[in-house]
């Protein structure tokens, strides 16, 4: 189905924890709120199956920049 849920787990002031879920598996995103850069852990199978990791950076650090107080999203159809 394609699917992207996103949870913040943890937030230090400076990188925020992320916890993304796609249709097939389960892995952690560290965003550096400084820089707007990330660090996949995991996500090997979604990266290279259904999306590209620039679409899954892309989504979560304009999603950041709108709206850095939200904690939760979702994209796609699950």
């Amino acid at each position: 189905m394609h699917f992207i849920a996103v949870d913040a787990v943890s937030d230090n002031g400076k990188e925020r924890v992320y916890k993304i879920e796609s249709d097939i598996e389960v892995a952690t995103l560290i965003l550096n709120k400084d820089s707007l850069t990330t660090t996949i852990n995991g996500f090997n199978d979604t990266l290279k199956y259904l999306m590209s990791k620039k679409f899954v950076d892309d989504l979560i650090v304009d999603n950041y920049k709108k709206n850095p107080k939200q904690k939760s999203f979702a994209y796609g159809r699950g």
